[in-house]
């Protein structure tokens, strides 16, 4: 996928535009029926229920952009929550998405590149320098776990539950 137009959803209401966005594996009947089996990757539940309720629970100083087609599909969201203590910038990155049917095209990095421009952005505005962004990973989440890694991402403490902090620390 080349070229991707990225948007920026500044308010709850913007937000409202992700209710059509999907970003799970589609899910499997047992033997052939209406039942359904258990999700096969139970974050990515996680992931779409976090962005299907940006419409409600989206903080003034958050930042969601997602990457359209240039018809204005969406193929991936990010949803990142900057903070500071008026020494230093941090941010943690609350959820990366990317369509089921667009993966595997390098999007996610792709994504994570505006993750780290936009924090960057941030801690600029705030003239203050950039301690690290943060996220939470699914322990069984293979495919951010390698994200994370290609990207300088290392973790840090032990799981809590399922899920790991890893961070990324600018160069100094």
């Amino acid at each position: 996928m080349s070229e991707l137009i990225w948007r920026t959803l500044a308010s709850k209401r913007d937000c409202r535009y992700l209710q059509s966005f999907s970003c799970t594996t589609p899910r499997l009947t047992v033997d052939g029926s209406v039942r359904r089996a258990p999700h096969p990757r139970p974050w990515e539940l996680e992931a779409q229920s976090m962005i299907r309720r940006l419409s409600e629970s989206k903080a003034a100083r958050d930042v969601v952009f997602v990457a359209e087609r240039p018809d204005g599909t969406p193929v991936a969201v990010a949803h990142i929550s900057p903070s500071n203590d008026g020494r230093v910038a941090a941010v943690h990155l609350n959820v990366i998405a990317v369509g089921w049917s667009d993966r595997g095209l390098g999007l996610a990095d792709r994504v994570l590149d505006r993750v780290r421009a936009e924090s960057v952005a941030y801690a600029t505005a705030e003239c203050l320098p950039l301690e690290l962004i943060s996220a939470t990973i699914h322990t069984s989440n293979q495919a951010s776990i390698h994200m994370a890694q290609r990207n300088g991402f290392e973790p840090t403490g032990s799981p809590v539950g399922h899920y790991q902090t890893w961070i990324w620390v600018p160069a100094r």
